[in-house]
């Protein structure tokens, strides 16, 4: 086995970039009143017509640059939601109540924060609004940031359930944020997980509440990306920084194949299995009759796990949510001028900002002090490393980039896979209730028994798929896509 090819990785790593962020729009025109100019009526007329959808819509902006979907649902006065899937949600508000109420909210989703940069991916969802507001002969007249969420990812912890624990984390806890200054109190609440062994993993903790000016949440981001299994190209992003190995990446693909945190342990003995060749015989025949059982003991699994395998390496997440009543009194240095000038010059303070919150809404402070004034302490290793953190930009490094995005078309596409095999053999099963036979007789007694409406189901299904701006599919497998239905309000 070549150990330096397996289990080499960068320790004690930070990497810090925005994870979401939510801007304001403004139009020039008044969406207050009951009656608006020509423009504003055909943009209500617009969100009027899509919002008679009970189903997603494909729609298309300036041609075929800018393909959305629209999705239904409602939030709050922005009842009207379009949607670049993995990049951005941008919300409408047909009306206003007052005209300091913001016309529009985008959100930009972590991938193209991650992925392309902030400002790339600012620039891109402002050009689609633009591209939207011309259809109408709407202008845009101001955008401010909304929300933040300002994120830095780590591997730096070998014992996260010790340093996060409750009694040590309070004595190094020292902020702003989760203070109850009427009551003298700091408030916090945790989650853990709890083994079948009595090991405890630390999950999560939330320091304040949602909606606060200040909302900072602490939780293991390799567990939720596993879990949520729609974020997989953190794993290669996380990979080419060094800060998890081959031997991490490869359990950690497995099991977000599967969406199972518990899947990790038993991707640990596959990988035994395969590739290390100084495991004795007698050892790989206890692992395989582990595996092959038809009902997984998890417990005995991941005592296996733990006495012949390495420990998967976790990455924690230390997150500040600022919103609009925090941000809004910062002092920035002005840099920009237009209609964009505030929202770049939020950009522009990023570094400042982050430093504001690492040092004022929460810092951990070193427990060995003699210092009776918590306060008064140094910060501990931990924090001064997440205090220098560098800051994640791809836009330099086009290969990885390019690496990023084709890994994540073909984890999607496996991650499909696997769900058309359950849904093939519970078919299979609910069919003829035997757990014998093999998948190609499933798929040929699904086939044996279509009609006409399922087959016109089927073509039509694959239309709307050809259609959609996502990258199911690796660039090699790529078709030509259909041209999202255009748009005219004329």
């Amino acid at each position: 086995m070549d150990v330096q090819y397996w289990h080499t990785k960068k320790s004690k790593q930070f990497l810090k970039n925005i994870d979401t962020f939510y801007y304001s729009i403004f139009f020039d025109q008044d969406l207050s009143s009951d009656v608006g100019s020509y423009s504003v009526e055909r943009f209500r007329q617009f969100c009027a017509e899509l919002k008679r959808f009970s189903d997603e819509k494909e729609l298309s902006f300036d041609n075929v640059e800018y393909k959305v979907i629209y999705k239904p649902g409602s939030f709050s006065i922005y009842n009207v939601r379009l949607s670049k899937p993995d990049y951005f949600d941008f919300f409408i508000a047909p009306s206003v109540p007052t005209d300091t109420t913001p016309h529009a909210i985008m959100q930009l989703r972590s991938r193209p924060l991650w992925n392309d940069g902030v400002y790339e991916a600012f620039e891109d969802s402002f050009r689609f609004i633009e591209s939207f507001a011309n259809r109408f002969g709407l202008s845009v007249r101001e955008v401010r940031e909304n929300r933040c969420d300002f994120a830095c990812h780590s591997n730096y912890l070998s014992d996260p359930e010790r340093f996060f624990e409750e009694k040590h984390f309070v004595k190094m806890w020292v902020g702003s944020v989760g203070r109850n200054h009427k009551d003298k109190t700091r408030e916090l609440s945790a989650h853990i997980t709890a083994y079948d062994d009595d090991e405890i993993e630390k999950d999560y903790i939330a320091i304040g509440r949602r909606g606060d000016k200040c909302f900072i949440r602490i939780y293991l981001k390799s567990k939720e990306v596993i879990q949520e299994g729609y974020k997989g190209w953190f794993l290669k992003l996380w990979y080419l920084s060094g800060m998890i190995s081959q031997y991490d990446l490869y359990c950690l693909e497995e099991a977000y194949k599967r969406k199972s945190w518990t899947y990790v342990d038993i991707a640990r003995l596959m990988w035994a299995l395969e590739y290390d060749d100084t495991l004795p015989n007698d050892v790989r025949s206890e692992m395989k009759a582990a595996l092959e059982v038809e009902t997984p003991d998890y417990s005995k699994l991941r005592k296996l796990a733990k006495k012949y395998t390495k420990e998967v390496t976790k990455i924690f997440n230390i997150e500040f949510q600022c919103m609009r009543n925090m941000s809004k009194s910062f002092q920035l240095v002005p840099k920009n001028e237009g209609v964009k000038s505030r929202v770049l010059d939020y950009l522009d303070n990023y570094e400042l900002i982050y430093e504001y919150l690492t040092r004022v809404c929460l810092r951990l402070v070193r427990t060995d002090s003699k210092d009776s004034q918590r306060d008064r302490r140094d910060n501990c290793e931990f924090w001064d490393r997440l205090r220098k953190a560098k800051t994640v930009d791809f836009r330099k490094k086009n290969k990885n980039v390019k690496l990023l995005r084709k890994y994540n078309s073909n984890m999607n596409l496996e991650i499909r896979k696997k769900r058309a095999i359950s849904s093939l053999s519970s078919f299979g099963y609910s069919m003829n209730q035997n757990v014998d036979g093999n998948i190609l007789d499933d798929a040929s007694e699904l086939l044996s028994i279509l009609n006409d409406n399922d087959l016109e189901y089927i073509d039509q299904h694959k239309k709307k798929l050809a259609s959609r701006n996502t990258e199911v599919l690796p660039d090699e497998l790529r078709h030509n896509r259909k041209i999202f239905v255009f748009y005219d309000p004329e």
